[in-house]
C-alpha cells in the first residue's frame, strides 16, 4: 500500500479479527522504509508495533511535536468514542488535527464500525477502506469505499454519498496483504486487567 495514495485522515473499518492491527504493522513497515526529499517519516502508533514510537491520544497527539509522521489510532472507537467528545478534544488536540497537512503527518484510524469514532474525525477521513479476510487464504483485503458530499435535491439539505467502485475495477483497487508477513511486528490489543470478585451463586 502506497503512503501518496492515502489522504491526510484515513479510515480502516472491520470486524474483529479481520486484520486490522496486521495492516498496521504492514503500513508501519512501509512507513519506517519511506522518505520524501530526504526527510525520513515516523510512525505513532497507541499499540505496540515493532519500530514505531509509542503516543497517547490523551496525553501526547496535539500537544507535542508529531511532523513528518505517519499517526496510526488502532481502535479509535475507544480512544475517540463519538459520545465522549469533550474528553477526545481540546483545542490543542482539534488544531493538530485540522492542520495535519501542513505538519506533514497523516492520521490512520482503525475502528470496528465507523459509527463509534468521533465525527470530528469521521468528518475529515478522505480515504475508508473497509478490512475483510480475503478469499485467499491467510490474506487480509482493504476495500476502497469513496465519499461524496452532495445536496438532497428534496430537502436542500447536505448528503454524504458512500459507495465502492464497479466489482471488475473493486478487483484492482482492492489493496490485499498476506497477514503472516506481520505477525512478529505485533501482540494484539491487549485487555486491561480487571479486579477478581468471588461472586456468589444463585
Amino acid at each position: 500500500m502506497n503512503l501518496n495514495n492515502l489522504s491526510t485522515v484515513t479510515m480502516f473499518v472491520g470486524l474483529p479479527g479481520c486484520g486490522k492491527t496486521t495492516l498496521a504493522a504492514h503500513l508501519t513497515k512501509v512507513a519506517l522504509k519511506y522518505k520524501k526529499k530526504h526527510i525520513t517519516f515516523r510512525v505513532f502508533s497507541n499499540v505496540p508495533i515493532k519500530g514505531a514510537l509509542e503516543f497517547d491520544w490523551k496525553n501526547d497527539f496535539g500537544n507535542f511535536d508529531m511532523s513528518y509522521s505517519l499517526i496510526l489510532l488502532d481502535e479509535s472507537g475507544l480512544e475517540v468514542d463519538n459520545r465522549s467528545w469533550d474528553k477526545n478534544f481540546t483545542r490543542d488536540k482539534v488544531e493538530f488535527l485540522k492542520l495535519l497537512r501542513h505538519y506533514k503527518s497523516k492520521l490512520i484510524c482503525f475502528s470496528q464500525t465507523w459509527q463509534d469514532t468521533d465525527i470530528k474525525i469521521r468528518s475529515m477521513v478522505g480515504k475508508l477502506f473497509i478490512v475483510r479476510k480475503s478469499l485467499i487464504p491467510m490474506c487480509t483485503c482493504a476495500i476502497p469505499v469513496f465519499r461524496k458530499i452532495d445536496v438532497d435535491e428534496d430537502t436542500k439539505d447536505f448528503k454524504e454519498i458512500y459507495y465502492k467502485d464497479f466489482p471488475l475495477l473493486r478487483f484492482f483497487s482492492t489493496k490485499r496483504i498476506l497477514r503472516p508477513l506481520y505477525y512478529n511486528m505485533f501482540d494484539s490489543w491487549e485487555c486491561p486487567e480487571k479486579p477478581k470478585k468471588d461472586f456468589e451463586t444463585f
